[in-house]
């Protein structure tokens, strides 16, 4: 029986040999423990405490404690107080804030053996119900007032602010700092819905606000549908004059530019591209005010043309409400197409008719050269031509043999200008006389259009004019 061999002296030597390992065997346990509670929300001390029961590798701890707040890691700072470690965040702790602390992993002790451990917290530092809350808000005609349980950093409000659509505004802060009052520079606009957001802001006191707010309100209503009160010339030398009293149709030249004043402010880029001309009409939109719109041509107005205006019904104004139907108007500028008065050969009778602005003397003629060869011809014009344009004006008359092939081409001797602009002498020579049997003729055009000649108004000849004579 195995009672009997308690007696032996074999197995009482193994006994105590078994006897003298144990002292090299520790059954100590690690034992990891906190003031603060697991579950715990609020902490509000100055230093987070760990007690260890055994004496850690204290790098070895400080290498794996990990100290957050909103999932961002912090730099602690760590004080060792026996087996006791004091842990705070090197910037302090921010009231309100939501912080976790852990040590998970495997955890050198200073006499080398390893534990497993885990440890974790998770808290707001702080006291309870300190919160910044959005009490009420107010919407006025040109304000947005927001009331709090207590006062709001302001540098926190401005970043932490927003407001879609945009607006431009002064804030005000009441005497206890509760209130903050928008000031909107430019009052609400009408029909539009506007969303203002608050979420992480920050109290005086450091505490954070509790929740997001995101609240909806909306401006005025406007439903007067707008339209287009006027439509006038407008002179914009010496300064810009609104001819009110003037119609567009026959009181329009060109210089002129077309105003447009609506019954409300208006919408400007629905202006710019709902306003159309036909024919098609270079220029450029100027605002002058909410309800007043200019369009100033960059070109001259043809002589004489009638030209549609059209407003589509897609203009609306600065409320987003359109016009009822789209609108058209019809205008013939009072610009007039230059003239030739007089034509003149060699200082002889004139050679047109009245005023005609065709052929100025519809046919053909002979016409006897002096005996310089030469010919002297002086045109006089309905308005002046301004130095700017004289060379164009030279270079758009020509004077040309017609038939036969025979006839020699003329060459542009001189042009002279009255010092007013309002008349030219040119001088050729180079023609062929004719003779008995052989008449040669030649072909004298004045070039129209807006390439020819043009006047200091922008007038332009209609058309060419030209005049046919045997050279004698």
């Amino acid at each position: 029986m195995w009672r009997k061999s308690k007696n032996s002296p074999a197995l009482a030597g193994i006994f105590g040999l078994l006897l003298a390992g144990c002292s090299l065997i520790s059954f100590d346990y690690l034992s990891l423990t906190s003031p603060l509670a697991p579950g715990e929300e609020w902490f509000e001390g100055e230093y987070l405490i760990l007690d260890f029961s055994i004496l850690p590798d204290k790098e070895d701890v400080e290498n794996q404690i990990q100290l957050k707040t909103q999932g961002s890691s912090l730099d602690p700072l760590f004080e060792w107080q026996g087996l006791r470690l004091l842990i705070r965040p090197f910037q302090s702790w921010k009231p309100g804030q939501a912080y976790t602390c852990a040590l998970e992993g495997s955890l050198k002790m200073q006499d080398q053996r390893t534990y497993g451990v885990r440890f974790f917290r998770s808290f707001r530092y702080g006291q309870p119900n300190q919160d910044l809350r959005l009490d009420s808000w107010t919407v006025e005609p040109q304000a947005l007032i927001l009331v709090f349980n207590k006062p709001p950093s302001i540098s926190s409000f401005n970043e932490k602010f927003s407001i879609l659509p945009g607006i431009d505004k002064i804030t005000e802060v009441s005497a206890d700092r509760r209130t903050l009052t928008l000031r909107i520079q430019n009052g609400w606009k009408a029909n539009a819905f506007y969303t203002f957001t608050l979420s992480e802001l920050a109290a005086d006191d450091g505490f954070l606000m509790d929740r997001r707010y995101q609240e909806t309100f909306s401006g005025p209503e406007d439903r007067v549908i707008p339209f287009l009160a006027k439509v006038c010339p407008v002179k914009l030398e010496p300064a810009v004059y609104w001819q009110e009293n003037k119609n567009l149709d026959g009181g329009i030249t060109s210089g002129d530019a077309i105003g447009f004043l609506f019954s409300k402010s208006m919408d400007p880029p629905s202006v710019q591209g709902g306003i159309s001309f036909s024919p098609s009409l270079k220029g450029h939109f100027v605002q002058e005010s909410g309800d007043r719109f200019l369009f100033v041509p960059e070109e001259n107005f043809q002589p004489g043309k009638n030209y549609r205006i059209t407003l589509a019904a897609s203009l609306k104004d600065e409320a987003g409400v359109e016009f009822f139907e789209a609108v058209r108007i019809f205008f013939t500028p009072a610009d007039y197409y230059l003239k030739v008065l007089t034509v003149h050969f060699d200082n002889q009778e004139n050679l047109v008719a009245g005023d005609s602005s065709g052929n100025p003397n519809g046919g053909v003629f002979d016409y006897p050269l002096a005996a310089s060869g030469r010919l002297m011809a002086v045109f006089g014009f309905s308005r002046t031509v301004p130095p700017e344009l004289r060379r164009q004006a030279v270079e758009a008359v020509s004077l040309t043999p017609l038939f036969p092939s025979s006839a020699g081409s003329p060459s542009l001797l001189a042009a002279e200008w009255e010092p007013s602009g309002s008349a030219v002498s040119l001088t050729w020579e180079g023609f062929t006389k004719s003779q008995d049997d052989i008449k040669n003729y030649y072909r004298l055009v004045l070039r129209g259009g807006q390439s020819g000649i043009t006047a200091s108004g922008g007038e332009y000849l209609e058309e060419d004019l030209w005049l046919v004579f045997i050279a004698q």
